[in-house]
């Protein structure tokens, strides 16, 4: 006799207010977390499923036909095989946005034998979603009756920004940059002086390589920086 199956335990993560990150699953799949949320992720041989507890994560899903992809939040669920989209749990229910391929709407099974929501008939289509289209599904209405918009280019783009591994800035404060960057990296930029914060920068960085960009802001001649332990760089105004 074969022992049956344990099932998969759940995996967690959660970002604290001010940092991001990155979750790269065993499927492939990379899901980008961002400030103060939280999600699990099972991954089993018939299905990938992540329940988005709290805040808003993106989801670059790997194609496999054979296993969807179903995210859970607040009640919704989002079905797809290999695509891109966001998922945002708010105070007015939750939004979906989809930056490739296309998904599928529901509720989720938990929330329909509850009674959560408006009744849905079995024979009714979810609604789709394709790129460059965002829903936005409250807690007490119908998933089929939620309005479909399609954003503006600038939306999408902002969409892909925020969790994007290049910033591009042109003229923004420092103390700005520092903001992002430290959302992204372990290792944390400290001003040490209040004035160099308002120092315009622009260009494009990589943003997990806080190092080069202390680098390029030595290079200047403007910016001392000085390592306080393994995590942390303060930076100051050269003398």
């Amino acid at each position: 006799w074969l022992a049956p199956e344990r099932p998969t335990e759940p995996q967690r993560y959660v970002t604290a207010a001010a940092r991001q990150q990155q979750i790269a699953l065993k499927d492939g799949s990379v899901v980008n977390l961002n400030v103060s949320s939280e999600v699990s992720v099972r991954l089993t041989p018939n299905e990938r499923r992540v329940t988005l507890a709290s805040g808003q994560a993106h989801f670059a899903v790997a194609h496999d036909t054979a296993r969807p992809f179903i995210v859970t939040a607040a009640g919704v669920s989002v079905r797809a095989v290999g695509t891109a989209f966001s998922v945002r749990v708010g105070e007015a229910g939750v939004e979906v946005l989809v930056t490739e391929g296309k998904v599928e709407v529901t509720r989720d099974a938990a929330s329909a034998s509850e009674g959560v929501g408006a009744a849905v008939s079995s024979a009714v289509v979810p609604p789709q979603l394709v790129a460059g289209q965002r829903a936005l599904i409250t807690r007490e209405a119908s998933v089929a009756n939620a309005p479909i918009e399609r954003v503006s280019a600038e939306i999408l783009s902002a969409a892909v920004r925020w969790h994007s591994q290049v910033m591009t800035f042109s003229d923004l404060p420092l103390r700005e940059a520092v903001v992002l960057f430290n959302r992204r990296n372990e290792t944390q930029l400290v001003l040490a002086d209040d004035k160099l914060g308002s120092q315009k920068i622009g260009g494009t960085f990589a943003a997990d390589q806080v190092e080069a960009f202390v680098r390029l802001l030595e290079k200047d001649g403007d910016v001392v920086a000085e390592r306080r332990g393994a995590r942390e760089i303060a930076l100051r105004r050269a003398p």
